[in-house]
């Protein structure tokens, strides 16, 4: 098996990778996918402080070029049937994006790149251990060591251990996706709570909506329970709450226009 000696190490999909890579010029520095990043993932919301970050690693103007669905608002649903909305344009940073995920990590992983980082994707880490020289990577083929691991797989934790974490239990759930097509979103995420655990859309790219839930492994339905007319009962809910909102507004001003 072929040893491969680098400074610093990123495996795993998370967008730390970048902040890595933008040392890559004075660093040798690896990147290890062990994806594609070829399949469908469920939608995000990236709120809007997230945009000095993105200037920062110098990749603020392909990610605005990429065209992300700006998060308008957060229409919720939490302790009664009343959906509550919270507009972005009254956010001191303004408004988020609903990203397809996909696509914003190959974008990432694309600006990674052009730093310098030696890209591998299909590159799945089978085990990490301490070395005299650092860290030990083993792979399918070959075995790389690094002076410094970054651990950006997410929620993975299928090598935890190798770097002393240990897991721990919250719960037990089970979450679930699916994509609709033309479905009206109104470039809003809806969040809605259920007895049986959660769930959110987003929109991913008009017209995709992405709808995500969560529910206790103990539920013997495995299919989560929003259908795909959940989301437009949301939408027009949402509707109508603006309507009720903006009718309200109008009275006010005309009460305040009779006093004066």
């Amino acid at each position: 098996m072929s040893r491969q000696l680098a400074e610093t190490i990123t495996f795993g999909g998370d967008h730390i990778r970048t902040g890595v890579g933008n040392d890559a010029p004075a660093r040798s520095v690896l990147l290890l996918e062990a994806g594609r990043h070829d399949r469908p993932k469920p939608g995000e919301v990236l709120p809007a402080v997230a945009n000095g970050l993105l200037r920062q690693l110098g990749v603020w103007t392909p990610f605005a070029q990429a065209g992300f669905v700006e998060n308008r608002a957060l229409v919720s649903v939490w302790a009664n049937e009343v959906p509550s909305e919270r507009h972005g344009m009254f956010s001191a940073q303004g408004a988020g994006w609903q990203l397809d995920r996909t696509r914003f990590d190959r974008l990432m992983v694309q600006a990674a790149k052009a730093a310098g980082v030696d890209t591998r994707f299909g590159s799945a880490v089978g085990s990490a251990v301490r070395d005299d020289q650092g860290w030990l990577l083993k792979l399918a083929d070959e075995a790389i060591v690094a002076r410094a691991v970054v651990w950006a797989t997410g929620r993975s934790w299928r090598l935890a251990r190798c770097f002393g974490a240990k897991l721990t239990m919250h719960g037990h759930l089970a979450a679930y996706t699916r994509f609709f097509d033309r479905a009206p979103g109104d470039c809003s995420m809806v969040v809605e709570a259920r007895p049986e655990g959660w769930w959110y859309s987003a929109d991913l790219r008009v017209p995709h909506r992405s709808g995500s839930g969560q529910r206790t492994a103990q539920s013997r339905t495995l299919v989560p329970r929003f259908s795909r007319n959940a989301v437009h009962r949301a939408a027009r809910a949402a509707q109508r709450n603006r309507d009720r909102q903006h009718d309200q507004g109008g009275g006010n001003r005309n009460d305040r226009s009779r006093r004066r």
